[in-house]
C-alpha cells in the first residue's frame, strides 16, 4: 500500500472510494462511517 503497487494503489485511497472504483455493489461491503474506516481493535481496553 505504502508504494502503491498491484492492489495497493486502488487500497491506498482507503475502503470507500476503492469500492466505488470496484462497482458491483462492493459499496455495501465497505466497512466505514462518514468515509472513514472502522478500526480493528480498540485499544482504550488494555491496561497500560
Amino acid at each position: 500500500i505504502a508504494y502503491k503497487n498491484g492492489i495497493g494503489d486502488l487500497l491506498s485511497e482507503g475502503t470507500k472510494r476503492a469500492s466505488e472504483k470496484l462497482g458491483q455493489n462492493s459499496t455495501d461491503f465497505a466497512i466505514n462511517v462518514k468515509g472513514l474506516e472502522l478500526p480493528g481493535y480498540s485499544p482504550r481496553s488494555s491496561w497500560g
